[in-house]
């Protein structure tokens, strides 16, 4: 059985980690726009080029293009094919609204 570690983070030191790794799976917990909360399992990994989907993450503003494996898995049980579910996972994070995040063991109580 694999133990968890308890620990704190700040905000702003969870983007560098995520990038610094790219292609690991982690968790993150945060507030969507309409105030309900999400906790969404993915991973950060270059998105194929899309012109009609540019994406407004960028390492100047708080947002984040994560990789979401569950909505992935999903749109391939509705039949898309693995490209176009592969493309339609992405979803963007406003990191100054993460609560938690998990890594390789470590579940991280986000602070300011």
């Amino acid at each position: 059985m694999k133990t968890t570690i308890e620990s704190t983070i700040h905000r702003t030191k969870i983007y560098n980690l995520l990038h610094a790794k790219t292609g690991i799976l982690f968790t993150v917990t945060f507030i969507k726009k309409d105030k309900s909360e999400r906790t969404l399992t993915g991973m950060i990994k270059p998105p194929k080029l899309n012109p009609k989907r540019a994406s407004i993450a960028k390492p100047t503003n708080s947002y984040m293009q994560v990789w979401d494996m569950v909505a992935y898995k999903i749109k391939l049980k509705e039949g898309y094919s693995p490209d176009i579910a592969n493309n339609l996972a992405y979803r963007l994070v406003n990191m100054s609204t993460v609560l938690h995040f998990s890594y390789n063991g470590v579940h991280y109580t986000v602070v300011d």
